[in-house]
C-alpha cells in the first residue's frame, strides 16, 4: 500500500468515514479544500509520529 492510500485509510479510520466518502468531492471542491487538507493532514502526522514515539 502507497504512503498517500495508508495516510488516506488512516485518516479515515480515525474520522470514522470509509476512504470511498473522503475521495467524493469535485475537482473544484477538492481544489478549494486542498489547503485545509494539507494542513490537516500535516497535523495527523504529526500526530501519529508522537503517538508512535510514546509507544516506543
Amino acid at each position: 500500500m502507497g504512503d498517500t492510500s495508508h495516510l488516506l485509510l488512516k485518516l479515515a479510520n480515525a474520522l470514522g468515514y470509509t476512504t470511498d466518502f473522503l475521495m467524493q468531492d469535485s475537482s473544484d471542491e477538492l481544489i478549494s479544500a486542498q489547503l485545509i487538507d494539507k494542513k490537516l493532514v500535516k497535523q495527523f502526522k504529526r500526530f501519529t509520529t508522537l503517538r508512535l514515539k510514546k509507544t516506543l
